[in-house]
């Protein structure tokens, strides 16, 4: 069996939650992108935002799990300003040579997911094997579990052809 890693940023929890289900339903590892400096909140937060408009990496604190000792890394984002988080995006900048397979998923209010896998792959020079996208409105009324079964077992799969 392969090595599942998944590695998420989230400032509301979504995409945490969506981590969270996603680690259980393959058996995965989990690690959180920790802003560095409490980068998340008040001023710093804004910070981040602007990196984020910039398409700018923000600080994050040293991973504590090793890409490159996983078979598959699943990166999960919320999706800002229709971008690419700039946390998300200072943790593909530090590890992008070390991801052997990729997949990702993002949390959204409205869209903009298209665009961020885009900037995901182009920031690591590798194509995702799977993509997931959850709405908050899917979050709210709790009608995202199929979706998370099918990429589940699709990452599954997936990863057993490796």
């Amino acid at each position: 069996m392969n090595k599942i890693l998944i590695v998420y940023y989230s400032k509301t929890g979504h995409t945490a939650k969506i981590a969270k289900e996603l680690a259980e339903r393959c058996g995965a590892d989990t690690e959180a992108i920790v802003s560095k400096s409490d980068g998340d909140k008040g001023f710093k937060f804004f910070r981040a935002l602007l990196n984020t408009a910039f398409q700018r990496s923000s600080e994050i604190e040293p991973s504590k799990k090793s890409p490159q000792d996983y078979d598959l890394i699943v990166v999960g984002t919320p999706v800002w300003m229709f971008k690419l988080s700039s946390f998300t995006r200072g943790y593909l900048t530090r590890h992008s040579r070390q991801f052997k397979r990729v997949a990702f998923f993002c949390t959204q209010g409205g869209n903009g997911d298209k665009r961020v896998f885009k900037q995901m792959s182009e920031e690591i020079k590798k194509q995702a094997i799977a993509t997931l996208v959850i709405n908050e409105k899917e979050l709210k009324e709790q009608t995202y579990q199929s979706k998370l079964a099918t990429f589940a077992n699709n990452l599954e799969a997936k990863s057993a052809a490796i």
